[in-house]
Protein backbone atom coordinates (compact mmCIF):
# COMPACT_ATOMS: atom_id res chain seq x y z
CA UNK A 1 0.00 0.00 0.00
CA UNK A 2 1.49 3.51 -0.99
CA UNK A 3 3.03 5.28 2.02
CA UNK A 4 0.20 8.15 1.65
CA UNK A 5 -2.70 6.26 1.86
CA UNK A 6 -0.88 4.75 5.27
CA UNK A 7 -0.65 8.72 6.37
CA UNK A 8 -4.23 9.62 5.67
CA UNK A 9 -5.24 6.21 7.30
CA UNK A 10 -3.05 6.93 10.62
CA UNK A 11 -4.33 10.53 10.41
CA UNK A 12 -8.06 9.78 10.46
CA UNK A 13 -7.52 7.14 13.07
CA UNK A 14 -8.83 9.23 16.29
CA UNK A 15 -7.28 6.30 18.87
CA UNK A 16 -4.05 7.43 17.38
CA UNK A 17 -3.46 10.67 19.45
CA UNK A 18 -4.90 8.82 22.55
CA UNK A 19 -2.71 6.40 22.06
CA UNK A 20 0.40 8.08 22.45
CA UNK A 21 -0.81 9.04 26.34
CA UNK A 22 1.00 6.40 28.68
CA UNK A 23 -1.94 7.17 31.16
CA UNK A 24 -4.26 6.22 28.18
CA UNK A 25 -2.62 3.12 27.22
CA UNK A 26 -1.84 2.03 30.24
CA UNK A 27 -5.85 2.08 31.49
CA UNK A 28 -6.32 0.09 28.11
CA UNK A 29 -4.20 -2.28 28.92
CA UNK A 30 -5.41 -2.58 32.42
CA UNK A 31 -8.88 -3.35 31.77
CA UNK A 32 -8.16 -5.24 29.34
CA UNK A 33 -6.35 -8.15 31.54
CA UNK A 34 -9.10 -7.33 33.93
CA UNK A 35 -11.77 -8.58 32.24
CA UNK A 36 -12.14 -12.46 32.40
CA UNK A 37 -12.20 -14.69 29.33
CA UNK A 38 -15.49 -16.59 29.12
CA UNK A 39 -14.67 -19.87 27.40
CA UNK A 40 -18.02 -20.46 24.95
CA UNK A 41 -19.92 -22.96 25.43
CA UNK A 42 -22.52 -23.94 22.93
CA UNK A 43 -25.09 -26.10 24.53
CA UNK A 44 -26.25 -29.27 22.15
CA UNK A 45 -30.50 -29.53 22.00
CA UNK A 46 -31.55 -32.92 21.25
CA UNK A 47 -32.61 -31.75 17.64
CA UNK A 48 -28.70 -30.93 17.15
CA UNK A 49 -27.58 -34.08 18.67
CA UNK A 50 -29.90 -36.22 16.63
CA UNK A 51 -29.08 -34.38 13.90
CA UNK A 52 -25.21 -35.14 14.48
CA UNK A 53 -25.73 -38.71 15.55
CA UNK A 54 -27.61 -38.94 12.27
CA UNK A 55 -25.20 -37.72 9.98
CA UNK A 56 -22.10 -39.64 11.37
CA UNK A 57 -24.20 -43.05 10.53
CA UNK A 58 -24.76 -41.78 7.57
CA UNK A 59 -21.47 -40.86 7.05
CA UNK A 60 -20.69 -44.37 8.22
CA UNK A 61 -23.12 -46.31 6.40
CA UNK A 62 -22.33 -44.73 2.57
CA UNK A 63 -18.31 -45.45 3.34
CA UNK A 64 -19.09 -48.46 4.37
CA UNK A 65 -21.16 -49.56 1.49
CA UNK A 66 -19.35 -47.61 -1.18
CA UNK A 67 -16.73 -49.78 0.01
CA UNK A 68 -19.16 -52.88 -0.44
CA UNK A 69 -19.44 -52.67 -3.89
CA UNK A 70 -15.89 -51.56 -4.74
CA UNK A 71 -14.62 -54.89 -3.12
CA UNK A 72 -17.65 -56.83 -4.81
CA UNK A 73 -16.27 -55.40 -8.39
CA UNK A 74 -12.49 -56.21 -7.63
CA UNK A 75 -10.62 -59.22 -7.51
CA UNK A 76 -6.90 -60.43 -7.10
CA UNK A 77 -4.78 -62.56 -9.83
CA UNK A 78 -5.78 -65.97 -8.77
CA UNK A 79 -9.67 -65.22 -9.02
CA UNK A 80 -8.80 -63.21 -12.56
CA UNK A 81 -6.72 -66.91 -13.55
CA UNK A 82 -9.58 -68.89 -12.60
CA UNK A 83 -12.33 -67.27 -14.71
CA UNK A 84 -9.54 -67.19 -17.59
CA UNK A 85 -9.20 -71.07 -17.16
CA UNK A 86 -13.25 -71.53 -16.68
CA UNK A 87 -13.66 -69.45 -19.83
CA UNK A 88 -10.69 -71.36 -21.84
CA UNK A 89 -12.62 -74.74 -21.35
CA UNK A 90 -15.70 -73.23 -22.70
CA UNK A 91 -14.11 -72.58 -26.07
CA UNK A 92 -12.42 -73.79 -28.20
CA UNK A 93 -9.52 -72.38 -30.73
CA UNK A 94 -8.81 -72.86 -34.53
CA UNK A 95 -6.80 -76.55 -35.50
CA UNK A 96 -2.85 -75.69 -34.43
CA UNK A 97 -4.03 -72.20 -32.07
CA UNK A 98 -2.97 -72.65 -28.30
CA UNK A 99 -3.96 -70.20 -25.46
CA UNK A 100 -1.44 -68.02 -23.76
CA UNK A 101 -1.29 -68.05 -20.30
CA UNK A 102 -1.96 -64.74 -18.52
CA UNK A 103 0.74 -63.44 -16.35
CA UNK A 104 -1.52 -60.88 -13.79
CA UNK A 105 1.02 -59.77 -11.78
CA UNK A 106 0.62 -60.73 -7.68
CA UNK A 107 0.28 -57.22 -6.09
CA UNK A 108 -2.39 -55.62 -8.37
CA UNK A 109 -6.30 -55.36 -7.91
CA UNK A 110 -8.06 -56.62 -11.75
CA UNK A 111 -11.96 -55.05 -12.36
CA UNK A 112 -14.51 -58.09 -12.70
CA UNK A 113 -14.33 -60.19 -16.54
CA UNK A 114 -10.74 -59.66 -16.48
CA UNK A 115 -9.95 -63.39 -17.21
CA UNK A 116 -13.35 -63.62 -18.74
CA UNK A 117 -12.36 -60.89 -21.21
CA UNK A 118 -8.95 -61.91 -21.38
CA UNK A 119 -9.85 -65.26 -22.36
CA UNK A 120 -12.35 -63.96 -24.85
CA UNK A 121 -9.90 -61.73 -26.63
CA UNK A 122 -7.52 -64.52 -27.57
CA UNK A 123 -10.35 -66.49 -28.77
CA UNK A 124 -11.45 -63.53 -30.69
CA UNK A 125 -7.93 -63.11 -32.46
CA UNK A 126 -7.69 -66.80 -33.06
CA UNK A 127 -11.33 -67.37 -34.82
CA UNK A 128 -11.36 -64.19 -36.79
CA UNK A 129 -7.21 -64.82 -38.82
CA UNK A 130 -8.98 -68.45 -39.35
CA UNK A 131 -11.40 -66.04 -40.43
CA UNK A 132 -9.59 -64.56 -42.82
CA UNK A 133 -7.42 -67.35 -43.96
CA UNK A 134 -10.59 -69.51 -44.74
CA UNK A 135 -12.16 -67.31 -46.70
CA UNK A 136 -9.02 -66.53 -48.70
CA UNK A 137 -8.62 -70.08 -49.37
CA UNK A 138 -12.46 -70.34 -50.23
CA UNK A 139 -12.84 -73.13 -47.72
CA UNK A 140 -16.68 -72.70 -46.95
CA UNK A 141 -16.78 -75.57 -43.84
CA UNK A 142 -13.47 -73.96 -42.04
CA UNK A 143 -15.49 -70.26 -42.89
CA UNK A 144 -18.85 -71.51 -41.02
CA UNK A 145 -16.74 -73.37 -38.01
CA UNK A 146 -14.98 -69.69 -37.87
CA UNK A 147 -18.72 -67.73 -38.08
CA UNK A 148 -19.93 -70.21 -35.39
CA UNK A 149 -17.01 -69.93 -32.84
CA UNK A 150 -17.56 -65.66 -33.12
CA UNK A 151 -20.73 -66.07 -32.64
CA UNK A 152 -20.66 -68.09 -29.77
CA UNK A 153 -17.62 -65.26 -28.18
CA UNK A 154 -20.05 -62.62 -29.15
CA UNK A 155 -22.83 -64.11 -26.83
CA UNK A 156 -20.38 -64.33 -24.17
CA UNK A 157 -19.19 -60.58 -24.05
CA UNK A 158 -20.12 -58.82 -20.87
CA UNK A 159 -21.91 -55.45 -21.62
CA UNK A 160 -20.36 -52.95 -19.35
CA UNK A 161 -23.77 -50.46 -17.76
CA UNK A 162 -23.64 -47.07 -18.63
CA UNK A 163 -22.92 -44.88 -15.91
CA UNK A 164 -21.16 -48.04 -13.58
CA UNK A 165 -17.45 -47.69 -12.46
CA UNK A 166 -14.57 -48.53 -14.51
CA UNK A 167 -13.46 -51.66 -11.71
CA UNK A 168 -17.76 -52.77 -12.84
CA UNK A 169 -15.78 -54.33 -16.31
CA UNK A 170 -17.55 -55.62 -19.89
CA UNK A 171 -17.47 -54.23 -22.92
CA UNK A 172 -18.71 -50.52 -23.70
CA UNK A 173 -21.86 -49.89 -25.64
CA UNK A 174 -19.42 -48.36 -28.39
CA UNK A 175 -17.55 -51.66 -28.80
CA UNK A 176 -19.57 -53.82 -29.31
CA UNK A 177 -21.75 -52.07 -31.46
CA UNK A 178 -17.75 -51.96 -33.90
CA UNK A 179 -17.98 -55.80 -32.75
CA UNK A 180 -20.75 -56.45 -34.47
CA UNK A 181 -20.68 -54.15 -37.09
CA UNK A 182 -17.44 -56.32 -38.20
CA UNK A 183 -19.03 -59.59 -37.83
CA UNK A 184 -21.72 -58.43 -40.03
CA UNK A 185 -19.18 -56.78 -42.87
CA UNK A 186 -17.62 -60.30 -42.63
CA UNK A 187 -20.26 -62.41 -43.16
CA UNK A 188 -21.22 -60.35 -46.09
CA UNK A 189 -17.35 -61.19 -47.61
CA UNK A 190 -15.91 -57.85 -46.72
CA UNK A 191 -13.28 -58.88 -44.29
CA UNK A 192 -11.02 -55.83 -43.93
CA UNK A 193 -12.25 -54.80 -40.68
CA UNK A 194 -11.56 -57.96 -39.39
CA UNK A 195 -7.76 -57.72 -40.96
CA UNK A 196 -7.67 -54.73 -39.14
CA UNK A 197 -8.81 -56.23 -35.89
CA UNK A 198 -6.19 -58.43 -36.15
CA UNK A 199 -3.25 -56.15 -36.84
CA UNK A 200 -4.39 -53.87 -34.14
CA UNK A 201 -5.16 -56.23 -31.15
CA UNK A 202 -3.40 -59.64 -32.14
Amino acid sequence: MPADVLDILRASDPASSQAEDPLVRERVRAAALATPVRPIRRRLTNRSRLVLVAGLLVAALVAFGGWTVYSSLVTGPESALDEFHATQAKLTLPPGDTWTEPNYPRDALYGRYMGLITALDQATCAWFSEWDSAATAGDADRVAAAEAAVAQIRGMMPAHEEGASEEAGGYDAASLAHFDGLIRRAEAGRLGGVRQYVKANC
